[in-house]
């Protein structure tokens, strides 16, 4: 007996080992993914540095509203006191001739989408260093995506119907018009303090395509994971259609109600495999909150057979009207604006401060998981003192 727990122990002080470890990885790489910026500091630098600078003696630039991949967006004041936004291309992508041009073509894509809610371009131009730029309404409000961040990760039913009825209205126009967004996620969902929801970016998705070539699976030309559907994870940008907008409504719906993807991924490579190879979870078994009703509607567009679909926007807008009066009893057209206005009434946090609270949960995350470590090591310096004198 004396012999089978000599040989059993030091396997046994193995498998304690390798889970301290598998631990102690864990706490590395949470708190590596809660403290990774959004956008590059280089973009942002050049975003801010710009700041007080004057666009053709017209536009100057007085705050940064957002810095992505291809473009930075500011509030501007014209010289007659009219506040714009003012979307510009970064400078290494204006010296692209072929690419500035179609950044200021796609730009008015917008325009043909013939709804309010689709932001309006009211004039494009250069800039004294070359950086292409385009002139649009400001909007004052927040995204859907800074609405999670303020009232927590999940939303009301009653809500997020209010944001699908509007957002599912403006794609019916836009797919009528022969435009199809590619890109819709919470971060390009805008709600103003009137309750309209406004969509952006409708011409930013292609000029990211026309950028790279053709799309690929590796490429994140396509989309953003979690929202794309499946057929935009392998096919060509030709071959999207409208039903790849009904499916990232669904992922959107889905994440907005229960705070999760609607593929289990834990990143973005995971929710790429599973986006090509798996179908969406039913909505009922991550959030069964949800009334039944309305989660049948949001399943039936994460199908992955695009014929087996809602047919158009439309369609699943009318679909989400009837599950409202079957959820509630009332119906959802007479409630989406005045929800929405609801929500957002009251002062809201600047631009600033909404900066210094995603700083200060990156430094809680960040803090959380370092106590963790210090956890974990305590107790390997614990068990390995005793280890060391079994031997």
């Amino acid at each position: 007996m004396a012999e089978l727990e000599y040989s059993e122990a030091p396997r046994r002080r193995l498998v304690a080992d390798s889970r301290l470890w598998r631990m102690l990885s864990g706490a590395i790489t949470l708190a590596r993914r809660n403290t990774e910026p959004e956008a590059s500091p280089s973009l942002e630098s050049l975003a801010e540095a710009r700041l007080g600078d004057v666009l053709r003696g017209k536009y100057r630039l007085e705050h940064v509203l957002g810095v992505g991949g291809m473009a930075a967006v500011y509030a501007a004041t014209h010289r007659n006191r009219r506040r714009f936004a003012i979307k510009m291309l970064h400078p290494e992508f204006s010296m692209v001739p072929a690419l500035r041009t179609r950044f200021q073509r796609e730009g008015y894509v917008t325009n043909s989408v013939n709804h309010a809610g689709a932001v309006a371009v009211l004039d494009d131009d250069v800039a004294e260093d070359g950086s292409a730029f385009l002139v649009m309404e400001l909007l004052d409000g927040m995204s859907v995506a800074t609405l999670r961040e303020l009232y927590g990760p999940l939303l009301s039913a009653a809500t997020v119907l209010a944001i699908a009825d509007q957002l599912l209205d403006v794609l019916a126009a836009a797919h009528a018009n022969g435009i199809v967004h590619r890109d819709l996620k919470p971060a390009n969902l805008f709600v103003t303090r009137e309750g309209k929801l406004k969509v952006l970016d409708f011409g930013i998705a292609r000029l990211r395509e026309a950028h790279s070539g053709e799309a690929t699976l590796t490429g994140t030309t396509l989309g953003t994971p979690g929202y794309m559907a499946p057929e935009q994870v392998f096919g060509k940008a030709s071959e999207l259609d409208a039903k790849a907008d009904v499916w990232a409504v669904g992922a959107t719906l889905f994440q907005l109600l229960s705070g999760e993807f609607a593929h289990a991924g834990s990143g973005p490579q995971q929710l790429l495999a599973q986006l090509g190879t798996q179908p969406a979870r039913s909505l009922a078994s991550v959030a069964p909150v949800v009334p039944d009703a309305v989660a049948q509607v949001i399943d039936r567009a994460l199908a992955v057979e695009k014929q087996q679909r809602w047919p158009s926007a439309a369609a699943m807008r009318d679909a989400l009207r009837h599950a409202h009066i079957e959820a509630f009893g009332s119906a959802l057209t007479a409630t989406p604006e005045r929800l929405l206005a609801d929500l957002l009434s009251g002062e809201q946090p600047s631009a600033a401060e909404l900066q210094r609270s995603q700083h200060i949960r990156r430094w809680t995350w960040m803090a959380a998981a370092l106590l963790l470590i210090v956890a974990v090591c305590a107790t390997m310096l614990r068990v390995w003192p005793a280890h060391w004198l079994n031997q």
